[in-house]
């Protein structure tokens, strides 16, 4: 395991133009990468505001904007409430886990983990979503369908590898704790559609 990551400006509370900005923005993408490809954890990212920040836009931008092309039928006002739903019920969980196994102070750099982590996997889905709404051919639409569960189950390891890393629990208990969150979070959405 590698040195953790310090921003510049994070002990003071100021950001400069300091180009090494830029290197360490670099730097937090590949180690949430890294993260996708299970071969780091949370720990590696700042536990920085900043970093919470930057990943939550990254997230609601890239959220709402693959809720909006695969429910294109939908208000804006409900695409809204299914992404904030969303944030709320991972923030709230994540953080009763990390105070419940008395990692609360982890929860800045794990959040963001997730965020970082589940933008990516969002973003991987992009051009699927977009082969589900504009293709009609049966067998492109199962074979996007097959490589989304993929996704899901990539999500699922992710998720459960940060929540290992950050809890010291097994990496099938953190999947199960992500697959929980899920599905509160559609039991959730399946209410703002109706």
């Amino acid at each position: 395991m590698g040195p953790r990551l310090d921003l510049p400006g994070q002990n003071n509370g100021t950001w400069s133009n300091d180009p090494s900005v830029i290197q360490n923005m670099t730097l937090i993408l590949n180690y949430c990468w890294q993260m996708c490809l299970l071969r780091i954890g949370p720990d590696r990212l700042p536990a920085h505001p900043f970093t919470l920040g930057l990943f939550l836009g990254v997230y609601l931008a890239t959220a709402l904007l693959i809720q909006w092309l695969a429910l294109p039928n939908s208000t804006l006002l409900r695409i809204l409430g299914m992404v904030f739903a969303g944030i709320l019920i991972q923030a709230a969980l994540t953080y009763s886990l990390l105070l419940f196994m008395s990692f609360a102070h982890r929860f800045i750099a794990t959040y963001s983990a997730i965020l970082g982590t589940n933008a990516i996997i969002l973003i991987v889905q992009l051009p699927l979503i977009l082969l589900l709404q504009s293709s009609d051919d049966q067998a492109l639409l199962q074979s996007v369908t097959f490589i989304s569960w993929l996704c899901a189950g990539w999500w699922l390891a992710i998720a459960g590898n940060i929540y290992r890393r950050a809890t010291n629990i097994s990496l099938i208990q953190g999947a199960a704790f992500a697959l929980a969150i899920e599905a509160l979070h559609y039991m959730v959405v399946a209410t703002i559609l109706t």
